[in-house]
């Protein structure tokens, strides 16, 4: 009897771009297009009393299968950063660190011979996750911080969708198999890494808590 273990179509191409298709260098792509656009100042009325300044770096990068989508095909981004928020406040400054969490859902777009295309939906503000350390923080700066909390969110969903939607991020994003097995077999080269080993790769230490 044999070992094989039958699945669906769906569940085949699933497998086929983790294992085969080198999904890797746009999660890459989306790193650093992220490490270059997130930074900036907020301010919080009135009278402009609580000033912010933020700068945002990925940590991590994992990739996931998207399963609810069968039989169409899809993954998850979730990017791991951490964002540094310096507060102003009167003649009171105060460092403020925040734990990210930035979900950014592919879809699977396929064409003509073997030609695949990842396509980021743009994200909405429930897909960013943020843990603020208050820890070394007076209670009253604390909840002062946390009412810049929605306009930062606002500002990653605003720089995140502005930049999925760049060029260079959709040329990474757009994959010739065919192209990819012809060069393999002329070259006698190995395959490229899969998108599998994307998952967990360890930039600067572990990943945060989902926490609201």
């Amino acid at each position: 009897m044999s070992d094989l273990k039958p699945i669906s179509y769906a569940e085949f191409g699933h497998n086929f771009i983790r294992q085969v298709v080198n999904a890797g260098r746009l999660s890459q792509e989306i790193e650093g297009l992220l490490q270059e656009t997130i930074d900036g100042s907020l301010k919080r009325m009135p009278a402009d009393l609580i000033v912010g300044s933020y700068s945002f770096r990925v940590r991590d990068v994992q990739v996931e299968p998207r399963l609810e989508l069968l039989p169409k095909v899809g993954f998850r981004l979730e990017l791991f950063g951490d964002m540094l928020l310096e507060l102003r406040i009167l003649n009171i400054r105060a460092d403020v660190d925040i734990d990210v969490l930035i979900n950014v859902d592919l879809d699977v777009e396929t064409y003509e011979p073997l030609i695949l295309k990842l396509v980021p939906r743009p994200v909405v503000p429930e897909q960013v996750r943020l843990r603020l350390d208050g820890r070394n923080l007076p209670g009253g700066l604390l909840h002062r911080a946390q009412l810049l909390e929605p306009l930062v969110r606002e500002q990653i969903v605003r720089q995140v969708n502005k930049r999925i939607d760049s060029p260079s991020l959709a040329k990474a994003a757009t994959i010739d198999v065919l192209k990819m097995a012809q060069s393999s077999r002329v070259s006698g080269k190995a395959p490229e890494a899969p998108v599998a080993e994307v998952a967990g790769r360890p930039l600067d230490g572990g990943s945060p808590q989902d926490t609201n």
